[in-house]
């Protein structure tokens, strides 16, 4: 029988979490002793107010961390002045002035962009993540209110899978999502169980959700179509069914 989308991304999330899990007890060490609030290694491991901090009997390590991922982001990406520039693949067309002109206004627009959205809160704590684990994910989602919307995830949430190149191209987040968040996110395409949730009020009711992004096979370069797009990006309830 024919392995279906739900059954394919919950067998290569669970391999790639699989293949991830040797490093977790070595994250799980360094986060204890400099920075015990960072990684997320139960996919039920949200707002909690429990005490971490018991292991830290010297701080250095910790403000240690804190002045690098400060001076990583102000070296890198500090919003008070422009830290990037546009050019074209053509070097022989940057002296056009027509050219030169164009790429000034899209390098304004994107600044513009940036300082209404969140990425200089997130990015900072991507930094935080790369010193302190060696690796770090942010998603940008496209926003209708700001444009863009970014998300920094924690070490321990999300695993990651590379191609023949060894480009890292794929990834698999598990969290969880309130009710609410998921009726607001994907209408009636949600489940049963959570569209009875939702009628009954019981709106912060959380649920396992897997995000798997991955290269589309289907890929078609110029078609505008979801499903012919570069990356497909799917959702799924873990334990859910489809509501209609």
């Amino acid at each position: 029988m024919a392995e279906t989308r739900r059954e394919y991304i919950l067998r290569r999330q669970t391999a790639m979490k699989t293949e991830r899990s040797s490093f977790d007890p070595h994250w799980r060490e360094v986060a204890e002793f400099i920075q015990p609030r960072m990684g997320r290694f139960l996919v039920t491991d949200v707002n909690k107010g429990d005490r971490r901090f018991r292991s830290i009997i010297n701080s250095t390590g910790s403000k240690a961390h804190e002045v690098a991922r400060a001076g990583l982001h102000a070296g890198i990406m500090s919003p008070a002045r422009p830290w990037f520039g546009l050019q074209t693949v053509n070097p022989g067309l940057m002296e056009s002035q027509n050219v030169k002109i164009w790429l000034s206004q899209v390098e304004l627009l994107l600044r513009t962009i940036f300082a209404k959205s969140n990425i200089y809160n997130m990015a900072p704590v991507m930094f935080g993540e790369l010193l302190l684990f060696g690796t770090g994910a942010m998603f940008h989602l496209d926003n209708f209110d700001t444009v863009a919307r970014f998300y920094t995830l924690t070490v321990g949430q999300y695993s990651l899978a590379q191609n023949d190149k060894f480009e890292v191209d794929t990834i698999a987040r598990e969290y969880q999502m309130t009710v609410r968040q998921m009726v607001d996110r994907f209408k009636d395409r949600v489940s049963k169980s959570v569209m009875s949730a939702y009628d009954r009020g019981n709106y912060e009711d959380r649920r396992d959700v897997i995000h798997f992004v991955e290269p589309n096979p289907n890929f078609e370069e110029g078609n505008s179509f979801s499903d012919r797009l570069a990356f497909s990006s799917a959702y799924i309830e873990v334990g859910g069914e489809k509501h209609n």
